[in-house]
């Protein structure tokens, strides 16, 4: 539903608008006195003084009304439009189509080229009444820069038809047509024949023209003072408002009882000197109605949200009053910044388009394709073809932010619709380029951050594969290791079983030769004593040769001379893999929840003991850490790393902060257990050592498994 508003905004004043019309009493009066006494008058002002208010909403009521300064006849405006070479309508057909006819009169049946202007109004006026018709017309051109920009044989030919008019003269063409249709048709005669009719057509048109052009085109008149020689001589220049007319078209509407929004208010001294005092720069220039009518309109939008509460109240920019007792409203004081309204202005017209990208292509148009060097351009309709359709350019062109104006081609083109509305569009270019810049900054930003994830994430797998490839050799190098070792027990026990054969086989010839002597031996009972005594050796051998190939006493000791022949660091390494294993396995037993792997040549124990956002740590968790520490108080020829992990979750360098104070949360559980007070210092110097990771070194995407604690056991480092 449309607001009846009593200022209509940027929009012309209409005819219907003509009791809102104030501070142009003086203007109107002296066009009317020109259009009495002459019978073509010249308006002519800058764009947006409001020529066409001045005439929709005060000549045309005064000349239609019946007071002494009235004229009482007939207006008929004409707009030519630009010309728009893909329409095949010329001036004579727009002519015709706003010279309106009740119906067809035989002049209109005549079979001419085309109506001319003094054609179209006789038969006007003969459809009036005829030779009885006492009524006057006034034909009104607005715009009339339109007309040049059709074809100059067109232009012409409408120039001769307005001479024919002006001059009152019937045109040669129509009189040629005239006689030579009355000898054929008899109808044309019977009417011809009428009392007074031959009279009426040969006398002047009661016409008066009233033609309303910019001043930067008023020099294109002189293209028609060939046929109208004094064209140019009877002109009325339309000035911006003075103080006094201003404070008039300020005041008058706000007091107007009606059908309107907003009920009657007066504006205090001090608000209409503000805006006066504003829109004349302080008395240094006259006013636009253009301006005018914005901060009006914008003035009377917050006193109808105003209107709708019964107190007093101030909404930021304007402080209005109300007295409930006699139900007056007045607008007291005005603290808004009033280029501010203009430049809202802009933005709250630009932002009425049909949806975001309109509205985003129509601010790229205006504001970077109509100005230039900080002036307002023009721009050819065939170019603004390729970037914005004709629906778009209507809603600016409603909006009133651009204005369609002709141009030398034959066209027309289109640019911003008045001077009060450059700076605001040039701040508001200014704000959508920071933006614009600022989301290109950001943009970059993140895509800086972006790849510096991937290398971040690259170095990752990289450390990984080679994380994964150290330990690929280290199992290889232990499976050789083990290899070897299994290879050298397997010939240690090949060696061993040949001795021990060897052995045997001796024995066996000693016996055999023992055996052979005895039986040639004189003495036959030494014999079978030393016999008996072999027997009893070979016993006991075979005796020794079982526990032997068992792996005894002889054959372990066989195996520690080949151990002790292993270089010392194959000892060591194989010592601490036991050891390693056994704390590994005690860990297991005592604190399940605990993982242990082997990195290199140490022992990692990950646990998780605090809980998500806990600077403390949980007391089963506790528990679980005093166990941990009474395995590892057991073996004191390693050094433990405390080594604490957070998530990426929150800023890096308090990640690691938070990381260090847990180290010390850890190290306050383990040292009271693996170095007791009653223990010798000296002994357990430098065994544990904190590291405070933060979020550098993540393992997983899930946050639980980042944040974790690893117990890092490795041997003491030499000093």
């Amino acid at each position: 539903m449309d607001l009846h508003y009593r200022y209509p905004g940027v929009k012309p004043f209409s005819q219907a608008d003509t009791h809102l019309f104030f501070g142009r009493q003086q203007d109107i009066q002296q066009l009317v006195r020109y259009l009495r006494t002459e019978s073509l008058v010249v308006l002519h002002g800058k764009s947006g003084l409001g020529k066409t208010s001045l005439i929709q909403a005060g000549v045309i009521p005064q000349l239609r009304g019946k007071g002494r300064q009235s004229l009482n006849i007939t207006p008929i405006p004409f707009r030519f439009s630009s010309y728009n070479p893909r329409d095949p309508r010329n001036l004579s057909y727009i002519v015709e189509r706003n010279i309106e006819r009740p119906g067809n009169t035989f002049l209109d049946k005549l079979p001419v080229k085309y109506v001319s202007l003094w054609q179209a109004l006789k038969a006007r006026q003969l459809s009036d009444g005829g030779p009885q018709a006492k009524q006057e017309y006034l034909l009104i051109f607005d715009q009339f820069e339109e007309l040049f920009t059709y074809p100059e044989s067109e232009v012409q030919a409408f120039g001769h038809d307005l001479a024919d008019v002006y001059n009152e003269v019937m045109p040669a063409e129509f009189r040629k047509v005239l006689r030579r249709e009355e000898v054929v048709n008899p109808d044309l005669s019977a009417e011809l024949a009428k009392p007074g009719m031959r009279e009426w057509l040969e006398s002047p048109l009661p016409v008066r023209m009233l033609i309303a052009i910019r001043s930067d085109k008023f020099n294109l008149l002189d293209g028609l003072s060939g046929y109208i020689p004094d064209i140019l001589l009877n002109s009325r220049i339309l000035e911006a408002l003075n103080r006094d007319q201003a404070a008039e078209a300020i005041t008058q509407p706000a007091i107007m009882e009606g059908q309107f929004d907003s009920p009657p208010f007066t504006y205090a001294p001090t608000a209409l000197n503000q805006i006066l005092d504003f829109l004349t720069s302080q008395n240094t220039r006259r006013v636009e109605g253009f301006q005018l009518q914005i901060l009006c309109r914008n003035i009377e939008e917050k006193f109808i949200q105003f209107a709708k509460s019964d107190e007093a109240r101030q909404d930021g920019r304007m402080v209005f009053h109300h007295e409930p007792t006699n139900g007056k409203y007045e607008l007291a004081s005005i603290d808004a910044n009033f280029d501010d309204i203009l430049r809202h202005y802009y933005d709250e017209q630009i932002n009425t388009l049909s949806s975001p990208e309109a509205i985003q292509l129509a601010r790229a148009f205006v504001e970077d394709e109509l100005i230039a060097d900080g002036r307002r351009v023009s721009m050819d309709r065939a170019a603004i073809k390729t970037k914005v359709s004709d629906e778009l350019l209507n809603q600016l062109e409603n909006a009133r932010i651009i204005r369609r104006e002709p141009n030398a081609l034959g066209g027309f083109s289109y640019e911003i619709s008045h001077d009060t509305l450059l700076d605001p569009i040039l701040q508001a270019r200014q704000e959508r380029m920071l933006t614009e810049e600022l989301r290109q900054k950001r943009a970059q930003a993140e895509e800086v951050e972006r790849r510096r994830r991937l290398e971040l994430e690259a170095e990752r797998e990289a450390r990984q594969r080679e994380l994964d490839k150290a330990h690929a050799e280290k199992a290889e190098i232990e499976k050789q290791r083990a290899l070897e070792a299994e290879r050298a027990e397997r010939r240690n026990k090949y060696f061993i079983l040949t001795l021990l054969i060897l052995v045997v086989a001796i024995a066996s010839i000693i016996t055999f030769s023992l055996i052979r002597e005895s039986r040639q031996s004189e003495r036959l009972e030494d014999q079978n004593q030393e016999l008996t005594l072999a027997r009893d050796s070979l016993q006991r051998q075979r005796d020794l040769l079982k526990k032997e190939l068992g792996l005894n006493q002889s054959a372990l000791d066989s195996l520690l001379d080949n151990y002790s022949q292993l270089p010392p660091e194959e000892r060591q390494a194989r010592r601490r893999t036991s050891e390693f294993d056994d704390i590994r396995r005690a860990i297991g037993d005592s604190v399940p929840q605990a993982k242990s792997f082997l990195r290199f040549d140490q022992l990692v124990v990950r646990m998780n003991v605090f809980p998500t956002g806990a600077p403390t740590i949980a007391e089963r968790e506790r528990q679980h850490l005093t166990a941990v520490a009474q395995i590892l108080q057991r073996f004191p020829d390693y050094e433990i790393g405390i080594e604490v992990h957070s998530d990426r979750f929150g800023l890096a360098r308090q990640n690691a902060l938070i990381t260090s104070n847990r180290a010390e949360e850890v190290l306050a559980v383990l040292g009271p257990v693996i170095d007791p007070p009653n223990e010798d210092k000296a002994d357990l110097a430098g065994r544990i050592y904190l590291v405070g990771r933060g979020e550098t070194d993540p393992i997983s995407e899930d946050r639980n498994a980042n944040r974790r604690v690893d117990l890092v056991i490795s041997e003491k480092r030499r000093k």
